[in-house]
């Protein structure tokens, strides 16, 4: 007889061992490259969305509009940083977290100079808050990454589900 043990997902054989409960989906296990690639893509579609809307109202430098190839090579690079954070190479790693690095402190030391009061609307405040948010999320996620920490789902703690 099988009973259900003090940990959730979990079942008491009755001989002291507790085994995974077979009623509760197999655990997922997953590195922090996904959710790396998934904030610098975020915080890249935003920078992106923000420099086409500067340059419709008109108020984008014009060393960095949307017609500038200095910007789309700016996100081409964003973007392929996004693509890169999925590689499972040390090398590959070691890029994204230098690279989030290096643009946290555009982020936090270069850009607040170029911020024209032409551009502190709401949503400059917004991208440029959120992006430098992003870029820090990823940094975190990618420093996990390279730590080789791992995420498991469980079941929900508390849960009573048994087995049928």
């Amino acid at each position: 007889m099988t009973t259900t043990s003090k940990q959730p997902g979990r079942v008491d054989s009755g001989r002291g061992a507790v085994q995974p409960d077979p009623s509760w989906p197999a655990a997922r296990i997953r590195t922090y490259r996904q959710q790396t690639s998934i904030a610098v893509f975020a915080a890249f579609a935003l920078s992106a969305v923000y420099t086409v809307y500067l340059t419709a109202v008109g108020t984008a430098d014009s060393s960095f509009d949307a017609m500038a190839p200095a910007a789309w090579c700016f996100y081409a690079v964003g973007f392929g940083l996004a693509a890169l954070s999925r590689n499972t190479g040390r090398r590959s790693m070691w890029t994204v977290a230098i690279a989030l690095s290096a643009l946290i402190a555009v982020a936090l030391f270069v850009y607040p100079a170029t911020f024209t009061i032409a551009q502190q609307t709401t949503f400059g405040w917004f991208e440029n808050d959120v992006y430098t948010g992003l870029l820090m999320l990823a940094l975190y996620l990618s420093v996990q990454n390279l730590r080789g920490v791992v995420i498991t789902s469980t079941p929900p703690v508390g849960s009573s589900r048994r087995r049928s």
